[in-house]
């Protein structure tokens, strides 16, 4: 008895394709098993080949699955007589997918081409997909049918909560993963029942947390901004490229999947005019940002065809250690607050640690909500729609606000507080 490992001709967008097993039995009885786990096709075919530490990350993870999976298939194998073994008992005790594709996890297909959907949306869902058929090679129990209710859903949310615990190579899940998949599935289980793959309630099904929590925000301050822009980095020329595009960012507040698409075009009389990508769907509203004097210098210093990008981007991991580097060197390491995605407990980090793409975002928020303190209107500029839950997670209503507003209320004909013997 042996098991083959074979890797689908398939592959999907990220380069992933699922692994394929033979298992023969006897000289007679060979049966083809799909695994349900997908690895990374060139890592497959070249353990050495460069890729990031997540993906290699998810590649080990795929492979300890694949051997757990294997241990499990010769211990059924072992303790069940040979006449009964068949390819259809095989999946159905493993709770893998069979051939007719029941498995809730198997129409993602299907559901994934009826959707315009970005490529990290697309590999939420692919992640998703996994954790489906984990679920069901743990459990034997699988989101389908008229099995798929609100006690089945609360179980496999259970199950990915305590995951880590049974699986090492699994990460813990925080209150926010774990919302976050929980819509996803809501998602996808609406679309199922409509599909008569589910029964119908099952898209109402999910009845867990929906609200992500998030601590306060954190972003630069104006002169942090302006410090950046000043600074001498002649010794470090990329290092100096992509301070001018993170300070650009700061200063215009688009996102960086939007960052990386503009193009010269995108520069219109003085502004810099687009569609937010991530909610053009529901929300194409064209955003207009009038170039602050570094930003159109910047544009300036990179101006090339209208069609050609308008500033040098890497990928957006190069691009974030970038920006780690460039605070590092400018002395920004001032202690912020972050909320942990696991824990729910406040940590206190250095901004140069932890600083990414998306703080610029945050920065050109929070620095025009302090002055203009109209969400609409800082919006605009951002992209967010009117009453966007979203925007607050952005800006942060600091004691100055909060001092300000009661002057302004309550103590506009009495002096200063310093002035009075109190």
């Amino acid at each position: 008895m042996k098991i083959i490992r074979i890797l689908s001709k398939r592959s999907d967008h990220c380069g992933r394709a699922q692994v394929l097993l033979r298992l023969t039995v006897d000289h007679d009885r060979q049966y083809r098993l799909k695994s349900g786990i997908s690895v990374s096709r060139a890592l497959w075919e070249e353990p050495s080949a460069r890729a990031s530490a997540a993906m290699r990350a998810d590649h080990a993870r795929a492979l300890t699955a694949l051997a757990k999976l294997e241990e499990r298939i010769y211990e059924l194998c072992a303790h069940t007589p040979r006449e009964q073994l068949s390819a259809s008992y095989l999946r159905q005790h493993l709770g893998l997918g069979c051939a007719c594709r029941t498995d809730i996890a198997a129409p993602m297909d299907a559901f994934l081409a009826q959707r315009k959907l970005s490529a990290s949306r697309m590999r939420q869902y692919r992640t998703l997909e996994r954790m489906l058929g984990r679920y069901a090679a743990a459990t034997g129990r699988q989101l389908v049918g008229a099995g798929c209710d609100s006690a089945r859903v609360a179980d496999f949310m259970r199950f990915l909560d305590t995951e880590h615990l049974r699986d090492p190579s699994q990460p813990r899940r925080g209150h926010n993963t774990l919302c976050s998949v929980g819509v996803r599935l809501r998602t996808y289980l609406r679309w199922a029942a409509t599909q008569g793959i589910c029964a119908g309630e099952a898209g109402e099904a999910y009845a867990g947390p929906r609200t992500e929590v998030y601590g306060t925000p954190f972003f630069l301050d104006a002169s942090e901004v302006e410090l950046l822009t000043r600074a001498d980095l002649s010794d470090a020329p990329a290092l100096a490229v992509q301070r001018d595009v993170f300070v650009f960012q700061c200063l215009t507040g688009c996102r960086v999947s939007d960052l990386t698409r503009l193009r010269a075009a995108n520069i219109v009389g003085g502004a810099l005019e687009y569609v937010a990508a991530k909610t053009r769907r529901d929300h194409a509203t064209l955003v207009r940002v009038p170039l602050h004097p570094a930003a159109a210098a910047i544009v300036r210093r990179y101006a090339s065809e209208p069609a050609a990008p308008l500033l040098p981007c890497v990928a957006p991991a190069a691009y974030n250690r970038a920006i780690r580097a460039v605070l590092s060197r400018c002395g920004i390491t001032r202690a912020v607050s972050v909320l942990d995605p696991v824990s729910g407990l406040e940590r206190q980090l250095p901004l140069n640690a932890i600083a990414g793409s998306h703080l610029a975002r945050r920065t050109f928020v929070g620095n025009l909500y302090r002055i203009a303190r109209d969400p609409c209107l800082v919006g605009a500029m951002s992209g967010h729609r009117d009453g966007s839950k979203a925007f607050a997670r952005y800006r942060h209503i600091d004691d100055t606000l909060k001092r300000e507003l009661i002057l302004q209320t309550f103590c506009r004909h009495t002096p200063p507080a310093h002035t009075l013997n109190i």
